[in-house]
């Protein structure tokens, strides 16, 4: 599966995306194109607003809806905004466990969400709390027909904080990070994408605490999608696990890495007997 993307289109239910951008010129082009193909597929489509006092949605029903007044330095939609649902931005996956399973029960294929975080992660304390949100959005999204882009402007939170916050989502425009963590099933699993070595092991070990609090005592990593990990990399999931109290266990992984989990001795990583 193709995790790295450039375009925005193209998505099906269970897609969760990390989309940066630069602008909002440029995001209100791909809320269009991303809009058009969810009405096109008879999704409900919702815009929502992310801030640190709230979370703030509006039904999107027209592409003619989205446009950048001179006099507003965020994405809005024109004329025709319903009143918005305001809430804390920790209730975003039951919020949109009920925006999708009311969008069912009305007849439409699922929902699909655009976002807008950039306000709650300007702070290292809105990145923190959003990024586990984050995972919560991409494991209900397993088994869920929910579709959702979360746009991050580049140019406003930078690129490192765009990054921290790519790698807990399944899908990212382009490789901002060379490796993601996503959710591989609904009880808590967990699945390691791309490539980690002594340059990004450290990141490797931030992405797994910052998710931590959400992480069973008992968790799988599905190591099926990973093209190379290296000794310090493994070690820095062992040091994770070591902080939260849990135990890792890999599977599908190649032989290298068995024998390297083995030959190190990790004391929280074991690999699947299987």
């Amino acid at each position: 599966m193709q995790r790295f993307l450039t375009t925005a289109t193209g998505r099906s239910p269970g897609d969760h995306v990390c989309w940066w951008f630069r602008g909002l010129e440029e995001y209100a082009q791909t809320a269009r194109e991303y809009i058009r193909e969810g009405l096109d597929s008879r999704q409900l489509v919702a815009f929502t607003k992310v801030t640190p006092t709230g979370l703030e949605h509006t039904i999107v029903s027209d592409v003619a809806q989205v446009g950048r007044p001179a006099d507003h330095g965020r994405l809005v939609l024109n004329d025709s905004q319903v009143p918005a649902r305001r809430m804390s931005p920790t209730s975003a996956p039951s919020e949109f466990d009920r925006m999708t399973r009311a969008a069912v029960a009305d007849g439409y294929t699922g929902l699909r969400v655009l976002t807008d975080v950039n306000d709650l992660v300007r702070t290292p304390d809105g990145l923190r709390q959003w990024i586990r949100t984050e995972h919560l959005i991409d494991r209900y999204a397993v088994d869920h027909p929910l579709t959702i882009l979360c746009g991050y402007d580049v140019d406003d939170v930078g690129e490192q904080t765009v990054a921290e916050a790519a790698r807990v989502h399944p899908l990212t425009r382009g490789a901002l990070s060379p490796f993601l963590v996503r959710a591989a099933d609904t009880r808590g699993g967990l699945a390691l994408v791309g490539e980690v070595d002594r340059a990004s092991a450290a990141n490797l070990w931030g992405a797994l605490m910052a998710i931590g609090p959400e992480i069973p005592s008992r968790v799988t990593l599905d190591m099926s999608e990973v093209e190379f990990i290296d000794h310090s990399s493994l070690m820095a999931v062992d040091r994770a696990a070591h902080s939260l109290d849990v135990t890792v266990t890999l599977v599908g992984a190649k032989g290298l890495t068995e024998w390297l989990v083995h030959t190190l001795g990790l004391r929280h990583v074991r690999t699947d007997p299987a």
